[in-house]
């Protein structure tokens, strides 16, 4: 597999449009955050064009410094948080599940956040992808708690439509793990900014299938 500036920027606006798509056809505010979910991995996936650019020379490298810092915040910081968030909201586990899995997110974001304010966090091309560096203390259970956080809810979701977004991402993290741990973080959100195309034709569908019962209602009525 070979990734540049160009693959990131393609997969970029195509999951961007998508979630663009799902944000326009959404109307249930329970799903309002999964449908931004798309948007938000595809700007993210945007923003590592930047890293890209700055560190191959076509950009100056302090702008692949300011991108790093933005990539690395949005994948560690916010996403452990927002994720666990916006898909309890639409799966709905129980109400523990939820405080549990958001917490969580919150113990990896404050844990990550502290370890990039201290710095330094770097990236580097290395062997087709991005290699970034923060250095953080006991790294391995931290990616298993970002798992649990971002994968959880999924795959405690009251509907099932949910549950296997959450068992492909839980079996594409640890092949990336086991894959390439240098490229653990800028391939996973590359494979998360794809499964969310999946999470908008579920939103997509919620609308379609709640429209037709209340089509069905309608007809029952008259």
């Amino acid at each position: 597999m070979c990734f540049s500036a160009e693959a990131d920027l393609a997969i970029g606006v195509v999951v961007t449009a998508i979630g663009i798509d799902a944000v326009h056809h959404n109307d249930r505010r329970h799903l309002t955050p999964l449908a931004t979910l798309p948007v938000v991995f595809g700007l993210h996936q945007l923003t590592e064009v930047f890293v890209w650019l700055g560190l191959d020379g076509r950009l100056p490298a302090d702008v692949a410094t300011t991108a790093t810092s933005i990539y690395l915040t949005v994948a560690l910081v916010f996403l452990p948080v927002f994720i666990p968030v916006a898909t309890s909201l639409a799966g709905q586990p129980a109400r523990w599940e939820i405080v549990a899995f958001t917490g969580t997110g919150l113990v990896v974001a404050a844990t990550m956040g502290l370890a990039l304010l201290d710095g330094p966090a770097t990236s580097a091309i290395e062997a087709h992808h991005i290699h970034y560096v923060v250095h953080v203390w006991q790294r391995d259970p931290l990616i298993a708690l970002y798992a649990i956080a971002t994968c959880g809810p999924l795959l405690r979701s009251t509907d099932q439509r949910l549950v296997w977004p959450g068992a492909v991402n839980v079996v594409a993290g640890l092949a990336l793990v086991w894959i390439d741990q240098t490229a653990f973080v800028s391939l996973w959100c590359l494979w998360a900014a794809v499964v969310s195309a999946a999470i908008a034709l579920y939103v997509r569908a919620s609308r379609t299938l709640e429209e037709r019962g209340a089509t069905s209602r309608r007809l029952m009525t008259d």
